[in-house]
């Protein structure tokens, strides 16, 4: 992007503001005019979506980086971690839905099968997006540490000896799918 606001490459910040940080990111050397130039370098208005969620996210507060070294990306990390935040009792929610039609060419049948998952995150505790993404991957590692998965290489989980017991450990995580089949 125009302000490299996602880049990895360790700069030193003492001595920075968010201002400052802001106002180097758009190539001017004066914090004060942090909020002019990256209007500039970006074609936009004050009065912008863009340049708003800049301003709310706290890119042109005067406090200073909380850190001397860091990356571009730590900037924008570290303000979504304050601002992006779960209030008291909060939950997220994933929901999944997987829809294949087959056509059965020698009986000229044609079934829809559809997979929902609905799961809710646990207030003040996981949310459902680390418990989808992260239980999955660690149930079959566990599964390939206990010698339950035989096969080898890169596998997808389309064999019963992974996904079986793979849904079944989800299940006892309270992560389960509803499955449905029907005629068309």
């Amino acid at each position: 992007n125009a302000l490299s606001l996602v880049e990895t490459e360790e700069q030193d910040f003492r001595g920075l503001t968010f201002r400052g940080f802001m106002a180097r990111q758009a190539g001017e050397s004066d914090p004060a005019k942090a909020e002019e130039a990256v209007c500039r370098k970006l074609g936009i208005g004050r009065h912008t979506a863009v340049y708003e969620r800049f301003e709310w996210l706290g890119l042109f507060e005067d406090r200073p980086l909380p850190f001397a070294r860091g990356s571009a990306r730590d900037v924008i990390s570290h303000l979504f971690g304050e601002k992006l935040v779960y209030g008291e009792g909060e939950k997220d929610l994933v929901i999944l839905k997987d829809e294949v039609v087959a056509y059965y060419p020698g009986t000229g049948r044609r079934l829809r099968h559809t997979s929902t998952l609905v799961d809710f995150g646990i207030p003040n505790g996981d949310t459902s997006i680390a418990r989808t993404t992260g239980l999955p991957p660690a149930i079959g590692a566990r599964l390939i540490l206990e010698g339950k998965v035989r096969a080898a290489g890169v596998l997808a989980p389309v064999l019963p000896e992974i996904f079986e017991p793979c849904l079944e450990a989800l299940e006892a995580e309270g992560i389960s799918l509803v499955e449905k089949t029907e005629s068309l």
